[in-house]
């Protein structure tokens, strides 16, 4: 014996509850560094997921005095394979997004795509505003959880 699987029970690198999926999930923000107070960007929020995702909640903050939000569109990513989806958004102006996408599907989307675009305005000028994920709890087949590392904060710089 090399004494290899002795570490099973002492020090398993992934810590999981049960019918959790631990796997490498990945979300990235993508939109300009700079932008001018009044005008309006896109910023997109991508993910690739080794496990299935059939649901999506996300929890989205920002600075309700910088930034306003135009809209919420649904991208890609939750429709891999032609699946149709069920997706809502609800935007607090206290600062928060609140996003749902499921599939109407058994079946869980993985391939890299646009979760959503968020179409933002900078109101007020500031040298750097956050605007950060607070949660996202995906859900795969079977009602399995599945961990998704939530991406760094986006900043974008509003010029006067």
């Amino acid at each position: 014996g090399t004494g290899a699987g002795t570490t099973a029970e002492t020090g398993t690198p992934v810590v999981t509850a049960p019918g959790t999926l631990g796997v490498n999930a990945a979300m990235s923000w993508q939109g300009p560094n700079t932008v001018r107070a009044g005008e309006t960007f896109a910023l997109q929020l991508t993910m690739q997921s080794e496990a299935p995702i059939v649901t999506l909640p996300l929890v989205i903050t920002f600075d309700p005095k910088v930034i306003e939000v135009v809209g919420v569109t649904e991208g890609t990513f939750m429709r891999d394979g032609g699946v149709a989806t069920t997706f809502s958004s609800r935007v607090d102006p206290n600062g928060q997004v609140i996003v749902s996408i499921t599939r109407q599907a058994s079946t869980g989307a993985s391939a890299l795509g646009t979760v959503i675009t968020l179409n933002l305005r900078g109101i007020a000028a500031a040298d750097s505003t956050r605007i950060q994920m607070d949660n996202a709890a995906a859900i795969g087949p079977l009602g399995r959880s599945v961990i998704v590392p939530v991406p760094a904060p986006y900043t974008v710089k509003v010029t006067p």
